[in-house]
C-alpha cells in the first residue's frame, strides 16, 4: 500500500516475478479511492467480477 501507484511496466514486471515463483498469484493493484486498477489482460474472469462489484458496490 502506499499513496501512488508504480508505471505499468515496472506492475507489469512485478506480477510475472510473482508468477514464476508461486506459480498462481494474480497482483491487481487498485487505487482504493477511485476503484480504477491496472487489471492484466490474463486475470481470472472472477477477478474482474470482484472489481467490478467493488466498483458498484454490489
Amino acid at each position: 500500500m502506499g499513496t501512488d501507484l508504480a508505471t505499468p511496466g515496472e506492475l507489469a514486471r512485478a506480477i510475472a516475478g510473482e508468477r514464476r515463483r508461486s506459480g498462481s498469484v494474480t497482483v491487481i493493484p487498485v487505487d482504493a479511492g477511485t476503484w480504477d486498477a491496472h487489471l492484466p489482460v490474463d486475470a481470472p474472469v472472477v477477478v474482474k467480477m470482484v472489481l467490478e462489484r467493488l466498483k458498484t458496490g454490489t
